[in-house]
């Protein structure tokens, strides 16, 4: 999965940066995450985030972005995700991104 960041999105770049903002990466690993879960599960399933842990190792840089997904575990109530960052045409991980859900299902 490729994100690419937009100028025109408010906040995603600090003022007078080419460093996109920490807080924009969270959100983009919790979607494709739980779009990969989906695809493994072949549905939606109503989940929460019971714990999230970011590792920011190298600044995310104006442009595209390539995003790994890894189910680690994906069991009857829980399942694990780690999401790493890469500048585009880089293997050089810059965020990594370890996720806990909770399925809301019975």
């Amino acid at each position: 999965m490729t994100f690419s960041p937009s100028s025109g999105l408010s906040g995603v770049f600090p003022e007078g940066s080419q460093v996109v903002c920490g807080q924009a990466i969270s959100p983009v690993a919790d979607t494709a995450s739980v779009l990969t879960l989906s695809s493994a599960n072949g549905r939606f399933r109503n989940c929460t985030t019971i714990d999230l842990s970011t590792q920011f190792m190298r600044p995310v840089m104006r442009g595209d972005v390539n995003i790994d997904i890894k189910i680690l575990s994906n069991g009857h109530g829980m399942a694990v995700t780690r999401a790493n960052f890469f500048a585009s045409g880089s293997e050089k991980i810059t965020t990594a991104v370890a996720y806990t859900f909770a399925y809301l299902e019975e």
